[in-house]
C-alpha cells in the first residue's frame, strides 16, 4: 500500500523548540556520514549499480531448459555480449535427465550469473516459462529458447522501446531462422 499526501493545510501544529524530526535529521546526517566513511567502496556508484542489478534487474531473461546442453554455451555467449547489462538470466531446468545437461546445470549452480530454477516434473514449454516468470525479479521479462542467439544490442533496444513507450504492453523483434530451416520473420 502507498500513502497519498494531500498538499493542502488541514490542521495546525504548535511547535515548541526542536522537534524529534529535527533531532533525527541531525543524528541521521551524522550516522550517514559515518556509514559512508566506513563503507565507502560499498556505496561507490558501480557497487550500487551491481547490487541494484542483482536485486531488481530491468529485465529477466527466462530460458526453459530441458537437455539443451549442446546449444547452451552459444546462447549464454550471446547474452554475455549484450550492450545492456541490467538483466538476470533465469534458466528453468524442466526435469533434465541427460548426464551432460545435469553436469552443466551443476556447474552453473556453483558459480555463475545464471540462476537455475528446477522443476521436479517435466512439463511443456508454457509450464517451464511460467515457472521462470514466477522466479523473475526483473521489471520486464524476455523469453529466450536455449538454442537461440541474440544480437548484441537486442535487450538494450527492446528495453528502450518499452521504457520510451509507456502505452505499449510488449515488444518483440524480428527473427532470422538458422539451422535446419532458414528464413526471416518480421
Amino acid at each position: 500500500l502507498f500513502g497519498l499526501g494531500v498538499p493542502v493545510p488541514m490542521f495546525e501544529h504548535r511547535r515548541h523548540g526542536k522537534t524529534m524530526t529535527h533531532t533525527a535529521e541531525e543524528r541521521g546526517a551524522s550516522l550517514r556520514g559515518a556509514i559512508l566513511t566506513k563503507h565507502a567502496t560499498a556505496y561507490a556508484p558501480a557497487a550500487l549499480a551491481e547490487r541494484k542489478r542483482r536485486w531488481r534487474p530491468a529485465v529477466s531473461v527466462v530460458v526453459p531448459f530441458c537437455n539443451a546442453h549442446r546449444w547452451w554455451s552459444e546462447t549464454l555467449q550471446s547474452l554475455q555480449h549484450q550492450s545492456f547489462d541490467d538483466f538476470e538470466i533465469v534458466l528453468v531446468n524442466d526435469a533434465s535427465d541427460a548426464p551432460e545437461s545435469l553436469a552443466l546445470l551443476a556447474e552453473l549452480r556453483r558459480g555463475s550469473d545464471v540462476r537455475v530454477v528446477d522443476r521436479a516434473e517435466r512439463g511443456d514449454l508454457a509450464a517451464a516459462s511460467n515457472t521462470g516468470v514466477r522466479a523473475a525479479r526483473g521489471e520486464f521479462v524476455f523469453f529466450l529458447d536455449p538454442d537461440d542467439l541474440l544480437a548484441p544490442t537486442a535487450l538494450e533496444q527492446l528495453t528502450w522501446l518499452l521504457l520510451s513507450s509507456p502505452e505499449v504492453g510488449f515488444v518483440y523483434p524480428g527473427v532470422v531462422h538458422f539451422g535446419d530451416q532458414t528464413g526471416t520473420c518480421l
